[in-house]
């Protein structure tokens, strides 16, 4: 069989190749599009004020309308509704790049801010249920760990491409470039009649819908819960690690210290395949275990060269832990759910890191060690959730809805 992932993590055959570009675009889009549309709002404005307005109705619309959207996506399928949503989502931008060649004001920025997150095309979370039809199931393992480092590499360099395109070209080009990697992706993404290993799954149905929907499965349950513990933990680091940074004159050392955690996590994503032969809900609580242990021992506030260290460290727990999850989303949940499901863990994930870095800023400015003690306690709080909902990871997901209060179909 042709299909499949190499040891390098590089794909093989067409499908898979195609994916794997589908997914380094949808990656690029997401790491850019944030920092493009704040610089362009500065841009066009003047106002830090109307930039910092603009980012909070990006980050707002994208932890409310994540999860029905991925709703509408398992519900209706990927065919009709991911061009919708890119294509909403692309004029979306181009509004915006047109509002500031009309010196708009910020009310517009604010709303086309929404407007571009709530029509963000879940790409990622369509990829990461798509591997399955493309590669063998022995290899699902290495198309998840590529999948994250993707994400890891893109979070590493998509700010400070997001500037240069700002600096050398200008802010609209940025906001360009992300509309561009969105039709990519789209483009990329969206199957060929025909194109599939086995055909693809059909729509959730449509009657005797969950109200809580996916998260009506316990597995999704618990590591959504987890998801929040760690992205909490995750989010206060970038604040406290700048604070510790500032604090003893080397402010451009925080860039160095969070760099260690970006290189962890790629690291981790690649060698995860390696530990495949273990079960994923005994590598979850591992990886979350590692990642504890690690960030205790930030808690002494050490010099700057051992916080690096020990980011290498977390950045590595995490990126095994994160890989873990994505081969934990097709035990817990049915494919029919998938999409929905990540967005739940993502959401999750978001929720906690911008809860983590408010919390984080508040404590380190009474004590440095107090701000990074809130990392531990937190990943603790998703250790425990793994450790008390351990079982509901190794069930698979049970081909029907649980039993919990319906809706009626409509």
């Amino acid at each position: 069989m042709n299909s499949g992932i190499s040891v390098m993590l590089l794909p093989k055959g067409g499908a898979a190749r195609r994916l794997a570009l589908a997914v380094v675009s949808a990656w690029v889009s997401v790491a850019i599009i944030a920092l493009a549309i704040v610089l362009q709002v500065i841009d066009a404005t003047g106002s830090y004020s109307a930039a910092g307005l603009a980012a909070a109705a990006y980050g707002l619309a994208a932890a409310l309308v994540g999860v029905p959207r991925s709703r509408l996506v398992d519900r209706y399928g990927p065919r009709r509704t991911l061009p919708v949503l890119g294509a909403l989502q692309v004029v979306a931008l181009l509004l915006m790049i047109g509002a500031a060649r009309m010196h708009a004001g910020a009310a517009v920025f604010v709303v086309l801010a929404a407007v571009v997150s709530g029509c963000t095309p879940p790409m990622i979370g369509f990829a990461r249920g798509r591997w399955a039809a493309v590669v063998p199931e022995e290899d699902l393992p290495r198309a998840y760990a590529l999948t994250a480092m993707l994400g890891d590499l893109a979070q590493i360099g998509g700010a400070p491409a997001a500037a240069l395109i700002a600096t050398f070209l200008n802010p609209s080009a940025g906001l360009a470039a992300a509309a561009a990697f969105t039709a990519l992706g789209l483009l990329l993404m969206i199957p060929q009649a025909g194109a599939d290993r086995r055909p693809e799954p059909a729509p959730a149905a449509r009657e005797s819908r969950s109200v809580l929907g996916a998260l009506a499965f316990p597995g999704l349950r618990t590591i959504t819960v987890g998801g929040v513990g760690a992205g909490l933990g995750l989010g206060a680091v970038d604040v406290v690690v700048a604070a510790l940074a500032t604090a003893r004159g080397d402010r451009w050392a925080a860039g160095l210290m969070l760099g260690a955690l970006g290189v962890g996590g790629v690291v981790g994503s690649v060698l995860s395949p390696k530990l495949a032969s273990y079960a994923p809900g005994s590598r979850y609580v591992a990886g979350l275990a590692l990642l504890l242990v690690s960030t205790l021992a930030l808690v002494s506030t050490p010099p700057g060269a051992v916080v690096g260290a020990l980011l290498l460290v977390v950045g590595f727990a995490w990126g095994v832990t994160n890989v873990v999850l994505y081969e934990l989303l097709d035990i817990v949940v049915p494919t029919s759910r998938s999409t929905e499901a990540w967005a739940w863990l993502s959401t999750a994930e978001s929720v906690g890191a911008a809860a983590g870095a408010a919390l984080a800023g508040a404590l380190a400015s009474h004590s440095l060690t107090l701000g990074f003690a809130l990392i531990p306690v937190a990943v603790a709080a998703g250790l425990l959730a793994g450790l008390v909902g351990r079982r509901t990871l190794t069930a698979p997901a049970p081909a029907a809805e649980p039993t919990v209060p319906t809706v009626p179909a409509r």
